[in-house]
């Protein structure tokens, strides 16, 4: 049978490094471009090559505001006659 403080101490130490990476990874510093142009760029490679992230950072609400915006622009309107819209 295991000792329960033995897993509760390796549970403890275990959530300490977590915390300890987690405060490391927050304090590296990141600099972003300084152009919106690339800014946009950057944004774009991220999102092509890890479309998961895009689910776990853009809201419902912020792509339903976004396509709306797109269907004023009349943008939308291409995708619809495909039939893709």
């Amino acid at each position: 049978m295991q000792n329960p403080k033995m897993n509760l101490r390796c549970v403890h130490r275990a959530l300490t490094r977590h915390a300890e990476h987690v405060q490391r990874l927050r304090a590296r510093p990141y600099a972003l471009p300084a152009a919106a142009e690339d800014r946009r760029r950057l944004f774009t490679l991220v999102m092509t090559r890890k479309p998961e992230l895009g689910r776990a950072f853009v809201t419902d609400a912020d792509i339903q505001s976004c396509l709306e915006h797109l269907g004023a622009l009349g943008v939308l309107r291409e995708f619809e006659e495909l039939g893709e819209g």
